[in-house]
């Protein structure tokens, strides 16, 4: 079981968000965003990432 993402366009670089989801946006403040991985070259990501634990909490 996982989630799965595509990203489009010349995009460079990709953060992960878990979100809360009782929250009306998607935006990445504190309260509706509870962690994030810190900002990931998808060149490095080798077409998968797997998230073991959070790197950075939402400031």
């Amino acid at each position: 079981m996982g989630n799965y993402a595509s990203v489009y366009g010349d995009y460079t670089h990709v953060i992960f968000v878990r979100l809360n989801n009782e929250g009306n946006e998607n935006n990445f403040v504190k309260g509706n965003a509870w962690n994030k991985t810190a900002d990931l070259k998808i060149s490095d990501l080798n077409g998968v990432y797997t998230i073991n634990g959070w790197e950075l909490e939402v400031e």
